[in-house]
């Protein structure tokens, strides 16, 4: 995925097709898309129950149990598959924009 990435991203920047706005529109949505896939995929693998009691009670969140509840999450890598998955999706479909915007 990294790869890809870097690739998309030399290409957008070595692209004489693309005006600088065009090119920054571009890095943006990657950029937005790829943070704002993060928080929803961690969301669904946090413990519910530990996640409500913190939201009912934003003065007992400390870093420990913020840690905690991050960390459980991201313990049997089923979350990191997914967020792999949704970033290739995400390389891809700026992949495919860049390509009709450069045709």
């Amino acid at each position: 995925m990294e790869d890809k990435l870097q690739i998309l991203v030399k290409k957008i920047k070595a692209s004489d097709k693309l005006k600088s706005d065009e090119k920054d529109y571009l890095y943006k949505i990657l950029h937005d898309s790829i943070a704002g896939l993060v928080w929803p995929v961690l969301v669904r693998y946090m413990d519910h129950a530990e996640l409500k009691k913190l939201a009912d009670n934003p003065q007992k969140v400390t870093v420990e149990k913020y840690q905690s509840l991050l960390q459980k999450a991201l313990d049997d890598g089923q979350v990191l598959v997914e967020m792999n998955q949704m970033m290739e999706k995400i390389i891809d479909e700026t992949a495919q924009l860049l390509e009709s915007k450069l045709n």
